[in-house]
């Protein structure tokens, strides 16, 4: 776990410099690693030196935030060196190990092999050439790449490159890109092959049911325990039920503005489930001292995605006081199993066009949530795990019809297949029949936002913009 910068100088020129200042720009936790490596020499550090002997023109760097992390990044072997964050489901042995052996005298054969597995990473691999950078095809682990005037470049957030004056854009997900110094190559390796069911509603439930069991033991032999953030919702809950049934030592972690009916739902779910449920209120004056951390974590000024993310942030916040390093949610399932209002409406007009606006936005979903997520997470020191966006459940959803997700009756609760899956979970209709509602208002974000915002005489959009500004503006200057 931890943070990826390289850097590939356009002139020849030594390229450390330039990896060294995003390493300083990452954010997030102190680093316990920092390792700099070329594609035939490497060293780590403790601490974040003030220079590193490595020097070449290109250069791959990694700021490593967990002690337990085996082997240190960047991994170097056979004219070749290796970042990796995130986690490859059914490799046996460390992740970066498993990665590097299959890189090891194939580079781009080892790339394809590791997209073609399943897991949910990014990484970027150094040869003598130049960079190889990649990420699984549903795209929960950030990876950008972008051009300044001397250097191409790529980080695991925007701030990264921007603090050496380049303007990211987004590794897509299940592609590789090329990094030279005279460019950057896109193409697409990896996607996604819909297989639509034709199954009564009982058997696509018991499909739901073994691929959630095989997914959950994945994750287990990678984390054996973490916290959940938990709302009590259909999504939360089936999550946190199959984790626990493969043997998740698991706590439940669930917040909100002040004192809120929401904690009594979760309570609820939480004892059916027969786990710790600890609740997290905030107020607002706390979210209004912790909106420049959220706002540098998710890079964004849209109230949306700041209202979401919020939530998540003290969910994270409360993971890691706890001493977990990994935090679990239900994000995901929404796209994928119908769970807004508007599939809802375009399903009165056409069952087919509210299928493939699913299936879009599910497969938009790195660009939606998972980025954001996955960065607010990091920058608390927490792996964040989506068992919903296993690229098994992923494969899984996107097959399964429109008329198995949403009611023909209006005011129904939606996302149908899951809750009829928790009814034969014998969950009580209290909790699989309750209607969804967004985070940001169950938890009473958004209303507090908006307070604050009102109290300095300004809309939510220009207050938020105006501390991104402020952020920003700070990070180019540091």
């Amino acid at each position: 776990m931890g943070y990826i910068a390289a850097a590939v100088s356009k002139g020849g020129e030594d390229a450390s410099e330039l990896a060294l200042r995003m390493l300083k720009a990452s954010g997030g936790p102190r680093g316990v690693s920092h390792g700099f490596a070329s594609d035939s020499q490497s060293e780590t550090h403790r601490r974040l030196p003030e220079f590193t002997s490595v020097s070449s023109r290109s250069v791959l760097a990694f700021k490593g935030v967990d002690p337990h992390d085996y082997p240190p990044q960047p991994l170097t072997q056979r004219g070749c060196s290796l970042c990796l964050t995130g986690s490859l489901y059914g490799a046996e042995g460390p992740d970066t190990l498993h990665a590097a052996n299959l890189l090891d005298g194939d580079v781009a054969g080892g790339v394809l092999r590791l997209l073609s597995g399943e897991g949910h990473f990014a990484v970027a691999t150094l040869d003598g050439d130049g960079l190889t950078l990649a990420r699984d095809k549903v795209g929960v682990k950030p990876l950008y790449v972008g051009e300044s005037g001397a250097a191409y470049a790529a980080a695991s957030n925007r701030k990264m490159l921007m603090s050496i004056g380049a303007e990211p854009r987004p590794v897509l997900p299940g592609h590789i890109v090329r990094v030279t110094g005279s460019g950057i190559s896109d193409h697409e390796a990896a996607g996604w092959d819909v297989k639509r069911l034709h199954e009564p509603m009982g058997r696509v439930v018991e499909a739901l049911d073994a691929a959630l069991r095989q997914v959950s033991a994945d994750i287990a032999a990678k984390t054996p325990a973490g916290a959940m953030a938990f709302s009590g919702g259909i999504d939360s809950t089936l999550v946190a039920y199959y984790l626990r049934e493969a043997g998740v030592r698991l706590s439940l972690v669930c917040v909100g503005v002040d004192r809120r009916d929401e904690y009594g739902h979760a309570q609820e779910a939480a004892d059916c489930l027969g786990l710790p449920l600890h609740t997290r209120p905030f107020t607002t004056d706390e979210l209004e001292e912790s909106l420049p951390r959220i706002v540098a974590s998710v890079e964004d000024d849209s109230p949306l995605s700041i209202g979401v993310a919020a939530p998540l942030y003290f969910a994270a916040a409360e993971a890691r006081e706890m001493g977990y390093g990994t935090l679990f949610s239900g994000g995901g399932s929404d796209e994928l199993f119908g769970g807004y209002l508007k599939y809802q409406a375009a399903y009165a007009e056409s069952p087919r066009a509210a299928e493939e606006m699913m299936n879009k936005d599910a497969l938009d979903s790195w660009r939606t949530n998972h980025e954001r997520d996955s960065k607010v997470a990091a920058d608390a020191g927490l792996e964040l795990r989506l068992p919903f966006a296993h690229p098994r459940i992923v494969s899984l959803g996107l097959g399964i019809p429109a008329e198995y997700k949403l009611s023909q009756e209006p005011g129904k609760p939606r996302k149908v297949v899951l809750r009829k899956l928790a009814e034969t979970l014998v969950f009580p209709e209290t909790v699989w029949a309750r209607p969804k509602k967004a985070a940001q208002y169950s938890t009473g974000v958004m209303k507090a936002l908006n307070r604050i915002a009102k109290r300095r005489g300004t809309s939510l959009k220009t207050h938020l913009s105006q501390i991104y500004s402020q952020v920003f503006e700070e990070m180019r200057h540091a």
